[in-house]
C-alpha cells in the first residue's frame, strides 16, 4: 500500500498536479530523491532546498537515515526525562526567599548543563560526559554496549540509574 501511495505521488508530481504539501528532496545519506510530505504549517515559499533535503533524510528508509532518526528519538526522550527530573526537584523548592530562588536557579543551570551533555553525546561530538554537580554528586552520560543511552547519578558513593 505504501508503494502505491509513492507511485501516485510521483504521477501527480510529473503531471503537475502536485499538492501544496508535497515537494521533492534528496536523502543526504543515500542520495535517493523522493517526494516528501511537508509538515503542517510549513510555508514552501520560505524554505530552502537544504531544508527539503533534511526532511527527505528524515523520511528516507535507508539504514543511515533510520539510524539518525532513532538517535534523534533517543535524544529527545533523554532531554525530556532530564527536564522532567529537574522540574520535579525545582518544584519541590518552596518559597521566594533569596536562598530558595538561588537553589532553583542552581538546579536550572544543572539541567542546562545536562541537556548540553546529552546533546554532545547523542550528536557524537563526545562518546561520554561526566559532570561534577557538587562535592558529593556527579552525573554521567554515555551509551551502553547495546546502544542504549544511559544517564547515571552518583551521590556519596552510591549509584542511581536515572534512565
Amino acid at each position: 500500500m505504501r508503494n502505491m501511495n509513492k507511485i501516485k505521488d510521483a504521477e501527480e508530481l510529473i503531471m503537475g498536479k502536485q499538492k501544496k504539501n508535497k515537494t521533492t528532496g534528496t536523502c543526504k545519506h543515500c542520495g535517493q530523491q523522493m517526494i516528501i510530505h511537508l509538515p503542517d504549517g510549513w510555508d514552501p515559499e520560505n524554505k530552502t532546498q537544504d531544508e527539503y533535503d533534511q526532511l527527505a533524510t528524515e523520511q528516507c528508509e535507508c539504514a543511515q537515515a533510520m539510524k539518525e532518526a532513532e538517535n534523534a528519538k533517543k535524544k529527545a526522550a533523554a532531554i525530556k526525562r532530564m527536564t522532567e527530573y529537574y522540574d520535579k526537584i525545582i518544584a519541590g523548592i518552596k518559597g521566594q526567599d533569596p536562598e530558595a530562588v538561588k537553589e532553583r536557579l542552581l538546579f536550572d543551570r544543572r539541567c542546562t548543563f545536562m541537556i548540553g551533555a546529552i546533546q554532545g553525546v547523542t550528536d557524537n561530538v563526545v562518546s561520554a560526559a561526566a559532570i561534577q554537580i557538587s562535592k558529593s554528586e556527579m552525573m554521567s552520560i554515555g551509551y551502553k554496549a547495546n546502544g542504549d543511552l544511559q544517564i547515571k547519578r552518583v551521590y556519596k558513593g552510591s549509584e542511581e540509574w536515572l534512565f
